[in-house]
């Protein structure tokens, strides 16, 4: 399985996540390619079995809370994905608010099955990532075989 992890990231933490996400899907046998969301191509994105995108959340506690405009614009101009297996995260600080729901349905517009979403906490934005990486795996698995 080829595992294209990417991401949008301000400050750090969503990197520092995603790398951590590749790292625990290389731990588990997967073939993991980590991308920023600027230089992902939709070549790699064909060539991914899963895809797994990160963001953080940009807005104002109850404003305009979200993923950023490059997620956005990312989600809009992605090509299509066919069926293809995806699993969305975040990095916030106070409250994800729909953030999760907001990539996830981006994806699953452009025909992604979404097989697990999660939300990290900043400071702590590396806890829980094996679990997030299991679940991903154990439901890209119940789909079939890749």
């Amino acid at each position: 399985m080829h595992v294209l992890v990417l991401y949008e990231t301000r400050g750090g933490t969503t990197r520092a996540t995603a790398e951590a996400v590749a790292t625990a899907m290389r731990a588990r046998g997967k073939d993991s390619m980590l991308r920023p969301l600027g230089e992902v191509t939709d070549s790699h994105v064909r060539g991914a079995d899963l895809v797994v995108l990160g963001t953080w959340v940009k807005g104002f506690v109850w404003f305009n809370v979200g993923p950023p405009n490059p997620v956005r614009s990312w989600l809009r101009r992605c090509p299509e994905l066919g069926g293809k297996t995806a699993a969305v995260f975040c990095t916030y600080s106070v409250d994800p608010r729909d953030t999760l729901a907001t990539v996830a349905g981006g994806l699953h517009a452009r025909g992604a099955t979404i097989v697990g979403e999660r939300a990290f906490r900043r400071g702590h934005h590396t806890e829980g990532v094996k679990a997030f990486v299991d679940a991903v795996l154990d439901g890209a698995k119940s789909l079939g075989p890749t």
